[in-house]
């Protein structure tokens, strides 16, 4: 009879929720009786992953595009801009000649100041062209990855020097 007090112990503490291996059992198996949740939550966390991957990479080909789009507008806008200079250049030449016809009589002034209007519209031509080039030079600095606030810290280095 004194051996069945003692396994009578032994059982309880075997039963008891404190014992080690029904902590560590219970440790090994509760991963596999979660319904598939652990599986939901990696299957949830690559979806992520592959959202930011593909956000990532359309950022960059927007990017890239906007890039290559204002880098082609440089290239056309420089051209445009050469040719509205050699326009002015002509125009005022042409002012010139109006103006020298005129001084010898072989004119009338509605000639000077018709050709001074043409030389007045080349010249707001090229301004309009330049200004467009330098929109172009910000937004291609944008698309570089620019910001204003880098680009007021600029000014204010700039201006101190």
């Amino acid at each position: 009879t004194a051996n069945t007090g003692t396994s009578t112990n032994a059982l309880r503490s075997l039963l008891n929720g404190d014992f080690s291996v029904w902590g560590l059992v219970s440790n090994v198996v509760a991963p596999l009786w979660q319904g598939g949740r652990l599986r939901a939550q990696i299957d949830r966390a690559e979806a992520q992953t592959a959202e930011i991957l593909a956000t990532y990479v359309n950022t960059a080909l927007v990017a890239y595009a906007e890039v290559e789009t204002t880098l082609a507008a440089e290239a056309f806008l420089s051209d445009r801009e050469q040719h509205l200079v050699v326009s002015v250049e002509q125009a005022r030449a042409a002012e010139r000649l109006a103006d020298e016809r005129y001084s010898t009589g072989l004119d009338a002034y509605i000639t000077v100041l018709d050709s001074q209007r043409s030389a007045f519209q080349a010249e707001a031509d090229l301004i309009a062209a330049r200004r467009l080039r330098l929109d172009n030079r910000v937004d291609l600095y944008l698309a570089l990855g620019g910001g204003f606030e880098q680009l007021d810290s600029l000014l204010e280095l700039t201006a101190t020097n």
